[in-house]
């Protein structure tokens, strides 16, 4: 605290209209924060990153006037052509388009630092106490019985490298940061983290930029506080470039809106009264969010980036169900989502824009999670499937057809963290269940071939860029208030 700043060792779903969610969390010190609406005055079409002072840091103002704005509906000729009854068959969703009236509201009661205390201080880390472990490479059958033998960690300073032209396989160990090339298996490490900042990470879009604990943005350089609980699981970064971060408040399930590594600039863009999850566009003009209009109509929606022009895209026909996990493939043209039917079956499906298709990925009667979607256009994506109490499995889905995991992992946990490319996929394993440390390992799903990684770490992340993305299909855009 008090200025110091981070060492780094050297000193498919239908898109019909576009949303931005914001998460409103309780202030860390106990007070209440105040909500205001106003009219939406910040830009809405933007893309993330192409002006940063309106679109990415919208100004919060202490003394708004509470006003309402009002979305406009956009009638496509294609809606009233919808197959209602081949819907039902998935006896999951139903496609619609509605008008909903939402705000922006600003909390001005936060007063986060903007710097935390340095990262590997003698205070307040500890070495690792897990031995990170080489598993050898050996037939992937022997994966549950193999024995591991200890890999050395890189010792010394910690150098904060920049992301490098492939993606790398990140991983901590105790309070250390490390980097894997899955190409040659050469260790370097990254930074030290404090305790708090050790826990789940997640890269940026473009890949300088760490979430470590959903409490702290590091850019290897300075590490600023997210504005975030580290409670919160639903903290996403914005896209394409990665300069704010949104998520549905752990206290109410408002979305909020900040600037990474700037929590003072916390705004409310709600645009449902309860957010259960929300996610980018890859183009970053607009946000998909699941949960509960105003009206009381569930569903997944769409809207600007600012939370303006709201759409109903896909309405649960059934009641007491969720949608639990949303993600866009980076063509801008397909979303994805889980939906849980609170009944044991689970689904994941694909709306094609614009056209409004829905498609039933796959239809499970176990738990369905981390769905994985790879930043190359159109290839395949992944889903842990199984209870956490037992064994899990990862199952990919790529063109129409469901590809099984080698039935060598079939005695132990596995589930996806990402893609390496268009062909492979890191998986972490485990014993049983989905917690604790993990053993990685690399699946190419066009081979079936296995290949041991690195064992016995604590969280992990794939580190890649995104570097080709589509705009959202349609005139939802153009459509949108200026």
């Amino acid at each position: 605290m008090n200025g110091k700043t981070y060492a780094n060792g050297l000193g498919p779903v239908v898109v019909v209209g576009a949303v931005v969610v914001v998460d409103v969390e309780p202030v860390e010190d106990g007070r209440t924060s105040v909500v205001v609406v106003v009219a939406g005055d910040v830009g809405d079409c933007a893309v993330d990153g192409a002006a940063a002072g309106a679109d990415e840091q919208p100004a919060a103002r202490p003394q708004a006037t509470a006003t309402l704005h009002h979305a406009h509906l956009v009638r496509r000729p294609f809606t009233s052509d919808l197959p209602l009854r081949a819907m039902k068959r998935f006896g999951c969703v139903a496609i619609g388009i509605a008008v909903l009236a939402a705000g922006c509201n600003v909390d001005q009661s936060s007063s986060t630092p903007d710097t935390l205390a340095p990262l590997g201080t003698p205070s307040n880390t500890v070495p690792p106490t897990l031995p990170v472990t080489t598993l050898p490479a050996s037939t992937v059958a022997a994966v549950a019985v193999v024995p591991a033998s200890t890999m050395v960690l890189p010792s010394g300073a910690c150098v904060f490298s920049p992301p490098p032209p492939s993606s790398e396989v990140t991983f901590e160990v105790g309070t250390r940061l490390y980097t894997v090339n899955p190409a040659n298996g050469t260790t370097s490490c990254l930074s030290e983290l404090t305790l708090d900042d050790a826990g789940p990470l997640r890269w940026s879009p473009a890949g300088d930029r760490v979430l470590l604990n959903s409490v702290t943005v590091f850019d290897g350089s300075k590490a600023l506080p997210s504005g975030y609980l580290s409670t919160n699981n639903r903290v996403s970064w914005s896209y394409p470039t990665g300069k704010a971060l949104i998520a549905p408040a752990v206290a109410d399930s408002h979305l909020l809106w900040r600037t990474a590594g700037q929590p003072q600039t916390r705004t409310d863009i709600s645009f449902l009264a309860r957010t259960d999850v929300a996610a980018y566009h890859p183009a970053g003009r607009n946000i998909f969010a699941a949960g509960q209009a105003a009206d009381g109509t569930e569903g997944l929606f769409v809207a600007s980036n600012r939370g303006q022009n709201p759409r109903l895209l896909a309405h649960l026909d059934e009641p007491n169900t969720a949608i639990t996990e949303i993600g866009a493939d980076p063509s801008g043209s397909r979303v994805y989502f889980i939906h849980d039917h609170k009944n044991g079956t689970f689904h994941v499906h694909a709306i094609d824009l614009p056209g409004l298709t829905i498609t039933d990925v796959a239809q499970v009667a176990e738990p369905v999670a981390k769905l994985t979607i790879n930043f190359v256009a159109g290839a395949a994506l992944a889903v842990r499937v199984g209870d956490c109490a037992g064994l899990t499995r990862t199952q990919v889905f790529n063109a129409g057809a469901s590809i099984d995991q080698p039935a060598a992992f079939a005695a132990i946990s596995t589930e996806p963290i990402g893609w390496l490319d268009a062909q492979q996929i890191v998986l972490s394993t485990r014993p049983s269940g989905c917690s604790g440390p993990s053993d990685l390992w690399i699946w190419n799903i066009a081979t079936s071939a296995a290949t041991p990684l690195v064992g016995n770490v604590d969280a992990v992340a794939i580190r890649s860029v995104l570097t080709s993305f589509g705009e959202l299909p349609g005139d939802i855009n153009s459509a949108a208030p200026g």
